[in-house]
This record gives structure tokens, sequence and C-alpha cells, in this order.
């Protein structure tokens, strides 16, 4: 299935605050004049004065305080205004008032942006003000009665205690602490009644009925609140941005007694003052200068005359953005990886409770767990471990960057133009990604190559700077609130994500780590329901789903996630851009689980930059993927500093071939330069000074932009692109078979279950099951007996057998132990095997359902006997074909005893091959080579599954060996098995050929199944053509269901 991208019907638009043509001016100013020029700029535009006010108060005020005086800039404040003039007419990152978006619509008609030059600012109070109010009013005693409370929404009950996550306040940094506080009746009541919301007096209620006299209960509620276990409707919204009107509710209410605080005066004051901003169009220098700055926060509108990009424009785009999926990079997160991992060794496939997952000392925790309790230990609170990183490598960037270095650099060309032909051979190297339908999105800079003309399919480039799914609206939520038009297309996004997904959920995480932060962090609800992590969701309860109320589970390498209430899986999603990397625990594992399978699409060079002091642009028909890239080594500066700086500035350029205009990257912004401007000399010698430089080749006025004002001036841009990704794959989840919680599940050593761990070497597996176990098994049949046993052969840290035995009389547990002990302790000193241990056997229930669990370990019992007949036969070199025939014919068996038909077997194991391919590069050749193996062996294999004929000669004790494996499976199938459906069959089908040939194969096993169900595939389809030939020829009135001859 090839992948496609396909854009939508809208798009956003970024832009700074001042055109590109500003550059111009500003790169000419000097130390002396760029006071003269910010003069200048303020009185064309007085809106320059709200910016700098907005980003920096002090800066502000001392930019004022010179240019009223007519002052000339001292370096530092030259310098800094600098840098703050070009971050406006340079970037269009969104930044108060230094940049602003617009909303557009995808048309077939030609793109066409224009802009009006009219901004539309709105202002908003301050997360960290909100954070403050809040925290001020829960001090106060008289607020609680309006107050509604509920329980904070990470508690986990365990038996004699609740354990939740509280953030504190540390040297002005938020911190997460796990908690821990004892269970008693009281508190399990009040939690309980807070559940769905609570009032104050319903919970002074619920004390009160504990024989609570009502100021001791005022004192114990106001104290769960205060240590967190209690949350109230005062914790700030992230979706929805109700918080405002909760505090002025709550305020009127309490003002309304009589007994007003000055505080409270001041807050309402700042109401009254935040909406004249807003009435006056944000002019905040001038009508909040009494006031601290950081009380407000403000994102701009642009307005514009049209704003719309062609079809045919975005359909290019996306349509190169599918086409680059070879360099699709995904890698999971590595604590996810760590955790998935853990998981599956700890708990199979059982679904546990998310809470309990994480918990490091119950469950398997996640991220670092030795960081989880730094604070407990006072030498090491407040210090950094940090490990060195590893190198990163760029494996198709390198790969490429080989070929340019054998050829472009002798043409002088500084241009690396990606071929559809490079493309395929690191596809040929990679194999297919595994990339289900999903929603992305594009950032990128979109330019013209004819300066005054729109663009067209012929004559732009996209400089693509971000692209990523597995949704399409993170880097425009935040702005909702400016255009009703662009939250009306991002809930029409939303909703198409979740048709995706039909049987399942899209839960957006509602988190508030803190602080200013969450000024980027609100939007409004997008998705029908929630998770709640030290968040409050604005949604009904029923659309909220807790923490309590997840399970996790690991499932054929995936992390899932399940709402036990809605019996869904859940898909959850964090709407915004917010780095969520440093979070609490629970909140980087939300946000890493919906990595899982996400596009992302960049041009890496890996450490590239560490030994190439130059890198060439990197392109892709019409997009640009990287910049012309120049790495300078701090050294440079310790040969150079000395000179006089334009000197200095003449020798770096000259040595490295540095053009005079470049962008400086300087963390996550980035900085244009002109290397004859002495302010701009002065950036670049200081950033060289303090470490290693990496400077950017600009894109104008190479190209041109085509966002445009009335006087026909042109601004840089940022596009936001939402798309769909049409994938090669879906990710359907498997449904769990229901699962019987009455069954026994943990069989510790010593109970009826005895599991034996032998670590060997692979190929002596087959040796010990032949010469040991069998005889082993023979010599006590009577003395202990059992109601069953099996092995699997499995690798954790090592290669080893797994034997499980079941006893009929558990108290011959430690007998048996003491008979294994000696007969394989003997295999140790021999060396045949190199360690054995005992361990607690814990049945897989979710994975084979807990009524059929223990028919499932019949059929185990059935196929362990199977092998242990046939395993002196694989000893022999000359028996290798047949043990993959029998492997083969003990799948087609097992089909049998479930009465699959033979178009159902087809579909099967065709399914599963399938399935499988995807774990290898290059499956399309793969597949080509199983076709020939196919053709190779098909006659002896025909023989074998159609006719009983025998290659190589199996003994008549095999025959009744394969016969009655075959009727025990039978057997048991003929019982009552807990499936409620084809998919659960199939599923149970799976894992059952899956562990049979695991037993057949001592190496290789995964290889040998896909292998085993390829030639299968081939073999039934064959059958099926001969049966269609046969319904041409005859034509009765009844014909009999076509089926595989079964072995006789």
């Amino acid at each position: 299935m090839p992948i496609k991208g396909e854009s939508g019907d809208y798009f956003v638009v970024r832009t700074p605050r001042l055109p590109l043509k500003a550059l111009n001016g500003i790169h000419r100013t000097d130390p002396a004049t760029v006071s003269t020029f910010v003069g200048a700029l303020r009185t064309l535009d007085p809106r320059v004065e709200d910016a700098l006010f907005l980003a920096s108060r002090i800066l502000h005020d001392e930019i004022k305080h010179h240019l009223d005086n007519n002052l000339q800039f001292p370096e530092k404040l030259a310098v800094t205004a600098y840098k703050y003039l070009l971050r406006m007419s340079s970037r269009a990152t969104p930044f108060g008032l230094f940049s602003s978006i617009a909303h557009g619509t995808v048309e077939p008609a030609q793109t066409d942006i224009r802009l009006t030059g009219n901004i539309a600012p709105h202002t908003r109070i301050d997360m960290e003000l909100f954070e403050s109010m809040r925290d001020t009013l829960l001090l106060d005693q008289a607020c609680y009665p309006f107050l509604t409370f509920f329980p904070n929404s990470s508690i986990h009950i365990q038996e004699d205690h609740y354990r939740f996550f509280i953030y504190r306040n540390r040297d002005g940094r938020q911190e997460c602490h796990w908690i821990r506080v004892a269970k008693n009746p009281l508190i399990e009541a009040i939690l309980q009644r807070a559940r769905t919301g609570a009032t104050f007096a319903a919970l002074l209620e619920t004390a009160a009925a504990f024989h609570i006299p009502q100021e001791r209960g005022k004192d114990f509620i106001i104290r769960l609140t205060h240590e967190q276990l209690l949350h109230t409707d005062l914790e700030p919204t992230i979706s929805g941005d109700t918080q405002l009107s909760a505090i002025q509710s709550l305020l009127g209410k309490v003002t309304g007694t009589g007994n007003v605080p000055s505080t409270y005066s001041g807050y309402l004051k700042l109401w009254k003052l935040l909406s004249r901003v807003n009435k006056q169009n944000g002019r905040l220098a001038r009508l909040a200068a009494p006031m601290p700055v950081t009380i407000f926060q403000t994102d701009s509108l642009t307005h514009t005359h049209t704003c719309k990009l062609g079809k045919s424009l975005t359909d290019t785009i996306t349509r190169e953005i599918a086409e680059l999926h070879p360099l699709y990079q995904n890698p999971i997160p590595k604590q996810l990886c760590e955790f998935r991992d853990r998981f599956s060794e700890r708990y199979g496939e059982q679904e546990v409770p998310l809470l309990e997952a994480l918990d490091l000392d119950r469950g398997v925790g996640y991220g670092n767990p030795t960081a989880q309790y730094f604070h407990e230990n006072p030498l090491l609170d407040g210090l950094s471990f940090a490990h060195a990183a590893n190198a990163r490598t760029g494996d198709a960037s390198e790969k490429i960057f080989r070929k340019y270095l054998s050829t472009v650099p002798e043409r002088g060309q500084r241009i690396l133009k990606l071929e559809p032909e490079d493309l395929a051979g690191l596809q040929q190297g990679g194999g297919i990604p595994i990339l289900p339908d999903q929603g992305c999105y594009a950032l990128g800079n979109l330019l013209t190559t004819n300066p005054g003309k729109q663009p067209d399919p012929q004559n732009f480039r996209f400089h693509l700077l971000a692209c990523g799914g597995p949704s399409s609206i993170p880097l425009m939520t935040r702005f909702a609130h400016l255009d009703s038009r662009l939250l009306e297309s991002l809930k029409d996004s939303a909703a198409a994500e979740q048709q995706l997904y039909p049987d399942e959920v899209i839960a957006e995480i509602v988190h508030m780590p803190g602080k200013r932060i969450g000024n980027i962090l609100l939007r409004p609800s997008l998705h029908p329901y929630e998770i709640p992590v030290l968040g409050r969701s604005t949604l009904p309860m029923e659309y909220q789903i807790g923490l309590s109320d997840i399970l996790v589970s690991v499932t054929a390498g995936e992390v899932v996630l399940r709402s036990k209430r809605l019996d869904k899986i859940i898909r959850p999603r964090l709407s915004s851009a917010h780095n969520y990397q440093s979070g609490m625990n629970v909140y980087r594992f939300l946000c890493d689980v919906q990595e899982q399978h996400a596009y992302r699409l960049f041009w890496d060079w890996g450490d590239s930059p560490r030994y190439h002091t130059f890198l060439p642009r990197v392109c892709y028909k019409h997009l640009i993927l990287h910049r012309a890239q120049w790495n300078i080594p701090s050294h440079v500066y310790r040969e150079i500093k000395n000179l006089a700086k334009n000197r200095a500035i003449d020798t770096v350029r000259h040595r490295y071939g540095i053009p005079e205009d470049v962008t400086l990257a300087d963390g996550d912004n980035e900085i244009p330069l002109k290397l004859t401007n002495e302010l701009s000399e002065r950036i670049f010698l200081h950033a060289l000074k303090a470490g290693n430089v990496q400077l950017y080749e600009p894109l104008y006025p190479e190209f041109f932009s085509p966002v445009v004002d009335e006087r026909g001036r042109s601004y840089h841009n940022e596009i936001i692109i939402p798309f769909f990704l049409r994938g090669n794959s879906s990710l359907a989840r498997k449904r769990k078979i229901h699962c019987n919680s009455s069954v026994q599940r943990v069989f510790p050593p010593g109970s009826e279950w005895v599991y034996l761990k032998l670590y060997c070497g692979q190929k002596e597996t087959d040796r010990i099951i032949a010469n040991h176990l069998s005889p082993f098994l023979a010599g006590i049949a009577k003395e202990i007996p059992l109601k069953k046993w099996y092995f699997i052969r499995y690798r954790d840290t090592d290669h080893h057998l797994r034997v499980r035995f079941h006893l009929e009389d558990a108290g011959n547990a430690p007998k048996l132990m003491t008979l294994l002990n000696n007969k394989f302790g003997k295999l140790i000193e021999s060396r045949t095997v190199h360690s054995i241990q005992y361990d607690t056997y814990i049945r897989e229930v979710e994975r084979y359902g807990g009524k059929s669990i223990e028919l499932c370990e019949a059929i185990f019992h059935q196929h362990s006997e199977f092998v242990l007949r046939i395993a002196p036969m694989f000893l022999k070199p000359e028996r290798g074909q047949g043990r993959w025939m029998l492997a083969m014919k003990g799948v087609d068996q097992l089909l049998d005893a479930f009465a699959i038909s033979n178009p159902g077997k087809l579909d099967l194991v065709s399914a599963w091959r399938s399935a499988m391919l995807t774990e290898y590069a290059k499956p399309d050749e793969l597949k080509r080579k199983l076709d020939v193996r196919y053709r190779e062996v098909k006659s002896n294999l025909t023989d074998y599954m159609e006719r009983g004929g025998i290659y190589p000669p199996v003994h008549g004790d095999l025959r009744s060996s394969i016969a009655s494996f075959a009727n025990g499976i039978k057997l048991a199938s003929g019982k009552d098995w807990s499936i409620s459906g084809r998919n659960e069959t199939t599923n149970l089908l799976f894992s059952l050929s899956h562990m049979n040939l695991n037993r057949m194969f001592y190496s290789n096993q995964r290889e040998n199944e896909l292998v085993v169900y390829h030639l299968l595939a081939k073999y039934y389809l064959t059958v099926s053509k001969k049966y269609e030939r046969f319904l041409d020829q005859k034509t009765p009135s009844v014909l009999p269901e076509p089926r595989v001859a079964a072995f006789r």
C-alpha cells in the first residue's frame, strides 16, 4: 500500500511584526545610531513600544529612559536592542506583539496571502498570576464555603495507604513528588463524597458523621486541601479557559460578605484594567505602566485582505513529504522502550492498573528510577548527575553525504539534491516503515523563486522546519481563541482524527506543569474525552478518564492503554507544543505513548557537524530539508581574539568560506547577522568565545516571501499545513480475550506448578529434551503423578528451556525439586547446563483467556509430549528436513482441530505472514526469495501434506504421536472456550501456533515461523485453485467444502 499525504482545507500563517525590508535598515545601524533607529521606529509604529513592554519590562524602561532623554545607548543596551529588532523582523514564532498569526483556507485558486498591516492583540491574565491568586485564596478560610472539592486525580489506592503526586515549590521551581498517606475511614469517606465534586458543607457533613466537631472538620478539610489530597475548582484549566470566570465568581461571593482584603480589591481592579487593555487594542505600555508586566500574556491575530493557498501547492508539498518516508525516523522514546521491556518481563501480557505499573516500589516505574528518590537523599538533592549523551547517528544522511563528498565538492556546488533513487536505496536498506493513517502537520517557510509573483507548482520552494504526527493540530491550538474560524477548523481536524479509530477513544492529556508554561498550554477542548493529570478538565465527569481507570498492557511490543469503565482502548493526545520531557513521570508516560508509530520527518546530520565544518543544503524536489551549515569550533576564538574585530571576522570568513549574511543558531533562537556590521560582529565573536558556533545560510534574497502587505512589502513567514498521512498499516488493536478473574494466576515455587529454567546453549536444548528430560519424566511417572507438563524455548539474559510441571498433589513439590536438582545438577558439573533456576509461574490469562488457559495448557502438554517423542530424530543430521515438515503439519492440524475451512486457513496464515514480513528489511525481496523456496520444496511438501507421503520417513510411533496430538487438540477445543468473536479466535490460534513452532525449532524461531506460514499460504492457495478448477469441470447440486487432507 503506497504511503501518501492528503492536505486539508485550511492552514495557519505566522509573520513577524516588521517586514523583511526592515532588516536592511537594522543592519545599517551601529552602537551610536541604533537608538536613533529605535526612536524613529517607535514614532512610525507605536506598537513597537508595546511589543518591547511585553517582551521585557526592564528593557522597555531602559530604552524609554534613554530615548526620552536623548541619550546614546551604552554598548550592552545597543546589542540587546539590536537583537530584539532583528527578531521583530525575522522570526515568525509567536511571541507577544513581535509576531502574529492568521487563519487561511486551501482553495483551487492560486495562492494569495496579503496582509492589511493591522493586528488584533488579545491579552489575558498570565498563568503565573492565576496560580498566585489561587494560592492566596486557598489561604483564606472565608473562601472555602464557596469552593467545590475533588480528589487529587493521581490517587492510587493501596492496601493501607494512598499514593499520589503533588507539586512543591523549590527555589522558584515546581517539583513533583510521590506522597504516601495512611488510609483511614474518614479520609476514605471524604474522597468518596468528593468523587464527582462536593461543596465544603457536604464534606463537613461527611466529617460530622464520624463525630468530628465542625471546627475540627473545617481544619481537617483545609489541611487535606493544602496537602493536595483534595483539589478545588480554583485549579487552572488548560482546556476550556474558564479559570478567570471561576476566580471572578468566587471573589464576587467573598466580597459580598462585606470583609474584603486589599489584595482582593487589587484583583478586581485588574479585571477592569484587562478589559480596558483589550478595548484599546493592547496598548499595554501606556495603560499598565504602574503594574508588573508579568500579569499579562498577549497573542496577536493579523488581519488579511486574502489568505489562501492553492490546492495544487499544498498537494505537492504533502505528496513530496510522503515520498520522503524512507527518511522516517520514529525512535520510540527510550524511557518508553525501557518501560515496555521491564513491564513485559514482570507482567507478560497482563493488564495492570496504570498507577500501579508506574509506582517505582510496587510496579516497574517510569524514567530514571534513581532520580526519583534524589529529594529523599540530602547529599544528592539538587545535584545533577547527567550521563554523557551517546553519539547521535544519522544513518540516512551519512550514506547520502558520502555520495555528495565523492562528487559535488569537485564542482564547487553547495547543494545536495536527493533523488528518488537515493530514497529507494534507503528503503532497500531499512525496509518499509510501519506507518498507520494519522494526522500530521508540516511547518515551514513558503518561498518563491520570482519576486512579486505568487507561488505556483513551478516556482515555489518550501523550507521544511518540522513535520510530524500523530496529530495535525498541536502547533495551532493555543491560538484558537483569536479566531472562531480557526477554532472550527481545529474541531473538524480533531473529529477526523477520531474517525481513524472508530472503536477507540482519543483522550486529551490535561496537565498544568505550573507557572508561566501554562500560557502556551491553554487551548480549547477538542477531543471528546480528557485525562486529567494534576489538572482540571472542564468536561462533564462521564467524559473524563481518571488515571485510576486506566489499565496498561504490552501487546506485540506496543504499550496499550484501556479504560476499564468504557472498555475501550485509549489513545492519549497532547494537543499542544509543550516540551514535556522534564515533566512528572505519569505525564511523560502518557505523552510518550502517543509517539508510538508517530510520523517524524526531518533531516538528521547525526554527528557530522563534529567532523565537517561545512554541510550542504539538502533538497528534494520543491522541499528544502536543511539549509547549508557552517560549524565553527570554539578554539578558533583563541587564534583571533587579539585581532581587531573586522580583521578577526575576515579571518574566519576566509578560512571557512562564510558569506556576509548568515543566521546564527542561538539555542532555540536564530539571529540573522551581517558580518560587516559592528553589532553583528560583536554578537558572533561573543558566541564563538562561549563555545562552538553553528551558522546557516540565509534563504533571502535567493528566494522571496509571497506574504506581502498593502504596500507590497514582503514578510518572513511560517506556514502550518495540517494534512493526513495515509499509511501502509492498520493499527487496530487486538481485543483482549475476556479474563475470568476467578482463575488462579500466580503459582510461586513450592505450589502445584513447579517452574524450572535450564540455561544452556540453543542447540543443546534438543539434546536435553531427548536424552535427559524424556527419561526423567518416564522415571517419575509413578512416583510423582503429573496432571500435565510443557516446555518452551526462551531467551531473556540468555538462552534456556522453561519447563513447567503441574502436580496432582502440591505436597510433592519439594520432592520433585529435589529430583530435578539431582538430575540436572549433574549437567552443571559437565557444563551442559550453566544455571538452574526456579521461578514463579504467572499464567498469561490476558493472552489465552480465563476459562481457556487450562485448555491451552493441555494443548501445550500434548505438543510437548509430541516433541519429546520425535526429539531423538532431531539429533540425526539427515533429519533436518523432517523438522520443518512436521512443524507445518502441526500448524495445519491445529487449524483442523478448530474446524477452520481451507479458505479460512489461507486467510489466517497469509495474515500472519504479512504481519511478520514487516519486521524485516526489504520485505518484497524476502517474499520473492520465499516464493523460490516454495517452488524448491513444493513437490515433497504436497506429497507429505495431501497423500500422507512421508519425507523423510516417519516411523509408526511418530505417526501415532501426530494423531494423538491432533486428537488432544480436538478434545480440548471441543470444550467451552471463552471466545466472544472471530478476532479473539484468530488471535488465540496465532498464539497457539506461535508456541508450537517455538518448541519445534531450537534456534531462529521467528524466522522459521515466517517461512512456515509462507509455505503454508502458498500450499493452501494451490489447493484452492485446484478446487476452483474442479468446480469448473463438475457442477453437482451439492459440493463438499474443500479441506486439506488430514494426516492418516
